[in-house]
């Protein structure tokens, strides 16, 4: 409010909030973490779960997609990334809030929208859950968990990355001897 002088008078006191933590590493796409996609799961219980968050989450520089007709907010969204040692991959997300999970083909500055999952509508369960069976092995594919908001006051998750199609593995370093995944599969 500048009335009649070159300076505003004081009109109303702001309400200021920050994030209560630094943005995560993996806050866009180009500081995707790296996950090792597990072969040779049998189901989503046997896989191993990692734990994420999307607590500090402050920006997206990719818009939140549309998903089972249902639109989104990805501001908080944490980015990762996985090398396709087989031709399928599931992906499950059992989160603390309303996730969505979203799977992309490409680079970060050109991604195509494989798959989405954002199914239950904050009801309990929350997990959300992608299968996709046409990867092209030795492609790296990304994928992103948010919360259906701005944030959440519940920010943490656990996902679950695997196939269960089994690949044969000779160094015991995670990955399949072919020679798109490991150059030298008796050199770990």
């Amino acid at each position: 409010n500048c009335g009649s002088g070159d300076y505003s008078i004081w009109y109303q006191t702001p309400s200021i909030t920050t994030l209560s933590s630094d943005p995560p590493t993996n806050d866009f796409c180009d500081g995707a973490i790296s996950l090792l996609l597990e072969t040779g799961v049998s189901d989503a219980v046997s896989a191993t779960g990692i734990l994420g968050t999307t607590a500090g989450g402050a920006g997206t520089n990719i818009v939140a997609e549309t998903c089972n007709g249902k639109t989104a907010n990805a501001r908080d969204d944490v980015w990762y990334s996985f090398l396709a040692q087989t031709t399928d991959v599931n992906i499950t997300l059992d989160p603390d809030f309303d996730g969505r999970l979203t799977l992309f083909s490409g680079d970060c500055n050109a991604l195509t929208l494989l798959a989405c999952s954002d199914n239950n509508g904050g009801l309990v369960p929350r997990d959300e859950q992608i299968n996709y069976n046409s990867l092209v092995i030795g492609q790296t594919y990304y994928f992103r968990v948010y919360s259906q908001g701005f944030s959440t006051s519940s920010p943490d998750f656990t996902v679950k990355l695997w196939s269960s199609t089994p690949t044969i593995d000779n160094d015991n370093d995670g990955y399949s001897n072919n020679p798109n995944v490991d150059c030298d599969d008796t050199e770990a």
